[in-house]
């Protein structure tokens, strides 16, 4: 079942990074669109993170003091991760010491099994000399050269009769529990990203009265280069360095570095979950989608010309639709559809702003967002039913095989 939500999650994430989009599309085109529209997005005001703005009734809360709690949000998604890591290990320490002989056999299948699916890169079904021996460098062990391919079953028989249980569980058990904590703080991390970034832009984004008068576009209440204004920089600076400029360069640093490696055991039982869902030579697509988004939602807002601005939007649009299509990341024929659907919908959002006051134009982007997250749960459910019939399929197959024997 742990593939099935994997793709629930990346549809969901799918359908945030639309509406994270669509919420950012009446602040940063600064054109009149459909109230009836933006009435619809503020039911989803939490995807876009920003809590201070659905509380209108707290008083003495300008943009600053919103910027500030939300800065936060990474802050605890960290702490979070921290401490499902710290949780994992000790639970692993703690089964690792009460394993008894008779499951240790059993657990170590079990692992096998999943070590298999991992380190088997070309899907082949078989395991060849160096995958056998990158799991074998993995657990410590020195590496056996000429070693046969092996199917699943045989490399199961491998991994029990090695007599080396503990270490075999120590080490995946472990990986899993690394790869889950940044599994959750780097995918919790990714959703926020586009409500920080967009409230750093807007930080920038400063509107000119006179020479004397300049007042920040976002809250007109705050003065451009004055105190409060001033005193807040330093900290949006620090804040712009650590989280929007080197989270997404340390993914990119870490998936250019290992690229030739990253199907290796070592690398992919930490980090597989970032590229698992994309196809080999795609690895890097939650880095474009983390460019398309940053230039829909941050971008455009220094762009002063409102047609410039819905330009710049368009060719955004259409090269991320060019490039999905040509590139077909997702593995999963259902995600891709689902993504496909996603990004047309948002061309559609900008394209709709030269028939903006036309009857029923409202209600047309209403719709649009409406048959995403049906098609949505569609394919979710599509997705839980087919792994339940394959694995039903696995289950029949086994038995036979056994009644053969």
């Amino acid at each position: 079942m742990l593939a099935a939500w994997k793709e629930v999650v990346n549809i969901l994430k799918i359908n945030i990074d639309s509406m994270q989009i669509n919420a950012a599309i009446e602040s940063t085109m600064l054109i009149s669109w459909p109230r009836i529209y933006f009435d619809f997005l503020s039911f989803f005001f939490i995807l876009d993170m920003d809590i201070f703005s659905a509380m209108p009734c707290l008083d003495g809360i300008n943009f600053i003091t919103k910027f500030i709690g939300m800065s936060m949000l990474p802050i605890v998604v960290c702490l979070i991760g921290s401490l499902e890591l710290i949780l994992g290990f000790r639970s692993n320490k703690t089964r690792l010491k009460n394993i008894s002989n008779e499951h240790m056999e059993n657990e170590v299948e079990i692992a096998a099994k999943e070590i298999f699916v991992m380190i088997d890169a070309d899907h082949s079904n078989t395991a060849d000399n160096d995958e056998v021996n990158d799991f074998l460098h993995c657990i410590g062990e020195p590496k056996v050269d000429d070693i046969s391919e092996m199917n699943q079953s045989q490399f199961i028989e491998m991994a029990v009769n090695m007599n080396k249980g503990k270490q075999i569980l120590k080490w995946w058990w472990d990986q899993r529990v690394i790869s889950q904590s940044l599994n959750t703080s780097v995918q919790l991390l990714l959703i926020i990203y586009t409500p920080v970034t967009k409230k750093l832009f807007q930080f920038f984004n400063c509107y000119r009265i006179t020479d004397e008068l300049i007042y920040l576009r976002a809250d007109f209440s705050i003065e451009c280069y004055k105190s409060e204004w001033n005193i807040s920089l330093l900290y949006v600076l620090f804040v712009t360095i650590i989280y929007a400029l080197c989270f997404p360069a340390t993914l990119f640093y870490y998936l250019f570095k290992n690229r030739k490696d990253l199907y290796a055991p070592r690398i992919q039982a930490r980090m597989g979950f970032l590229y698992s869902g994309y196809r080999p030579g795609t690895e890097f697509w939650e880095l474009h989608e983390l460019a398309r988004k940053t230039m829909l939602t941050g971008i455009t807002v220094y762009i002063q010309s409102p047609i410039f601005k819905l330009v710049f939007a368009l060719i955004v649009c259409n090269i991320s639709l060019i490039n999905i299509n040509y590139f077909q990341p997702h593995k999963n024929r259902t995600v891709f559809w689902i993504a496909q659907m996603a990004f047309l919908g948002a061309n559609l959002k900008y394209v709709a702003v030269f028939v903006r006051n036309y009857p029923l134009v409202g209600e047309f982007l209403i719709a649009t967002d409406i048959i995403l997250l049906l098609v949505s749960i569609i394919g979710c459910i599509y997705a839980i039913q087919t792994l339940r019939n394959k694995m039903k399929t696995i289950e029949r197959e086994r038995k036979a095989s056994k009644m053969l024997e």
